[in-house]
């Protein structure tokens, strides 16, 4: 009779580095984006951030999720969700870097996060917010309109009575033109405007 070797793992988190910040929690943006700043903003590749959050909003930990290229970084859920799970995270806040310029939202950031949210929703992970940075500017998808989504309970929902899911997610009208039909689903009623002015996120070290 054959016998099989079965190996038992045992996961942990393994620290790489402290930084020290003044404030913790990331209920506001701009805190966020100040840590994202200092970790990703001057490289010269996008990289991928997860900020995993207590019940509170603090944050308890944070990884860099993939580094790509000059203009893209590609990455699948199972690597996002996996030191979160580690970490006990009740929810994370995603950002990244553009080093060829600017910090809009493209087409494929917005695609990704949506993947990643969907997949949040799943695993009781939401993503609360995904920041993009650049030298000193940043942007928010909450502050965009672009999250939280709707979850699947929210999708099932009626409106009215009526076989009318809620709509997926709501694009800026300055973005709504780079989607194609099939991509979104966009709601013209709830539009947020793009910002008039670009926030600035600090990268220097204190």
């Amino acid at each position: 009779m054959s016998t099989y070797r079965i190996p038992v793992y045992r996961l942990k988190l393994v620290k790489d580095k402290v930084l020290q910040l003044s404030d913790v929690n990331v209920d506001q943006p701009p805190v966020a984006a100040r840590l994202l700043g200092r970790l990703i903003g001057d490289s010269d590749r996008e990289n991928l951030v997860a900020l995993f959050l207590d019940v509170r909003k603090d944050i308890v930990g944070a990884q860099i999720i993939a580094t790509g290229c000059l203009d893209s970084c590609r990455t699948t859920p199972r690597e996002v969700f996996k030191a979160a799970i580690l970490a006990n995270a009740h929810g994370i806040v995603l950002g990244h870097n553009h080093p060829s310029g600017g910090a809009e939202p493209s087409p494929q950031d917005i695609r990704l996060t949506r993947k990643l949210a969907r997949a949040g929703d799943l695993l009781g992970i939401p993503i609360l917010d995904h920041l993009i940075v650049w030298r000193r500017q940043w942007c928010s998808f909450v502050e965009l309109g672009l999250l939280p989504m709707p979850s699947a309970v929210e999708l099932a929902l009626t409106s009215e009575g009526e076989n009318r899911p809620l709509p997926i997610l709501s694009i800026p009208p300055g973005l709504a033109s780079q989607f194609r039909k099939d991509d979104l689903s966009i709601n013209p009623g709830t539009h947020h405007p793009m910002p008039s002015r670009r926030k600035e996120a600090s990268t220097d070290n204190q």
